[in-house]
C-alpha cells in the first residue's frame, strides 16, 4: 500500500560565501526549522525577531531574511552572507 506523502512545508538549501552549505526544512507552519549540515541535524525553534525569522535551540542559531541567512554554530564559526539556492535546477546537458 502507498503511504501518504509527508507534507514538507518548505525545503531550502543555502550556500555561504566560503562554500559552506546547509539545508533547512521549515516544519509546523514555520514554527520549527530542521537544520541539516555535514552529518549533523538540529531542530531549531522559532523565536521572536525584530526582522526576518530567527530559529535557535539554545546553541545553534539561524537567522533568515528574504533569501539571505546567517548561521551561528556553537563554539564555532558564524557563517554570514548565505544565500538560498533555487529549489530545482534544470538538468545539465
Amino acid at each position: 500500500p502507498l503511504t501518504p506523502k509527508q507534507r514538507v512545508d518548505q525545503y531550502l538549501r543555502y550556500r555561504c560565501e566560503n562554500g559552506f552549505d546547509f539545508a533547512v526544512t521549515h516544519q509546523g507552519g514555520g514554527t520549527r526549522a530542521l537544520l541539516e549540515r555535514s552529518g549533523y541535524s538540529d531542530l531549531l525553534r522559532l523565536v521572536s525577531s525584530a526582522s526576518g525569522a530567527r530559529y535557535t535551540d539554545g546553541k545553534t542559531t539561524l537567522s533568515a531574511k528574504g533569501d539571505g541567512a546567517v548561521l551561528e554554530l556553537p563554539g564555532g564559526p558564524t557563517y554570514r552572507n548565505c544565500r538560498s539556492l533555487p529549489a530545482r535546477s534544470p538538468p545539465k546537458g
